[in-house]
């Protein structure tokens, strides 16, 4: 099933034109009406809300085969929601909307995919809210691994994840809400336990096993969580 949805995508794919973009190009701004849908060839964009106060506020990831900006695709809101930048150099497709929406009611399989991912994605946000609504600082990067593991994981066996994002500690901070200089101290916490491991300019790698004792009944991560991140 899964074989014939991804060749039918592929297909699909192959008659779009690609268009390349550096890192931090804002691609849509919050409220702006979306001239073409995007889907992802190569790279990560990241997409966020800017706060009263000015502070970006992280809101997810898209990586690679996933189309944005998805609410307005489906005709649900007329403008984009939230802005959409490019967390690295990336490759897209570009298609219309009416152009993706007829593919969709063409191969009701590919729609039903979608839909999966993306209700499985709204629902990974509750482990977003549930990090941002922590008192304390360690509570919330605790959270906040156990929802980048979830959504973002690379299972290498061992109790061992790789976090497949590049990620800085002003990301882990915007998708926090805390201060740079509080993730670098945290972070380093979290590094003399065992539960994390980074070098500058590397991914984070995740012991699964000291995160699921910091985390508690609420949010372990399971067997099941980890064959679902073996997709990436």
């Amino acid at each position: 099933m899964e074989d014939a949805v991804r060749a039918k995508q592929d297909t699909f794919l192959s008659t779009l034109p690609v268009v390349n973009y550096k890192k931090d190009q804002v691609l849509l701004f919050q409220g702006e009406t979306p001239q073409s849908a995007y889907i992802i060839k190569k790279g990560i964009i990241k997409y966020y809300d800017i706060s009263n106060q000015g502070f970006e506020q992280v809101i997810s990831f898209h990586t690679t085969h996933d189309i944005f900006p998805f609410p307005w695709i489906m005709n649900t809101v007329p403008v984009s929601l939230c802005y959409y930048q490019t967390a690295t150099d990336c490759e897209l497709y570009r298609t219309s909307r009416d152009e993706y929406l007829e593919f969709l009611h063409a191969n009701e399989d590919v729609l039903f995919s979608e839909l999966r991912k993306h209700v499985l994605r709204e629902a990974s946000q509750i482990y977003r809210l549930t990090a941002v609504l922590q008192s304390k600082a360690s509570d919330k990067l605790v959270n906040t691994f156990s929802y980048l593991v979830k959504n973002y994981g690379i299972f290498l066996g061992h109790n061992l994840v790789k976090i497949n994002l590049a990620l800085t500690h002003q990301d882990i901070a915007s998708l926090t809400g805390l201060r740079r200089e509080t993730i670098a101290i945290e972070l380093s916490k979290l590094r003399d336990k065992g539960v994390i491991h980074y070098r500058p300019h590397s991914l984070y790698h995740v012991d699964v096993g000291m995160l699921n004792k910091l985390l508690g009944e609420g949010q372990i991560i399971t067997a099941s969580d980890q064959n679902a991140a073996r997709r990436f």
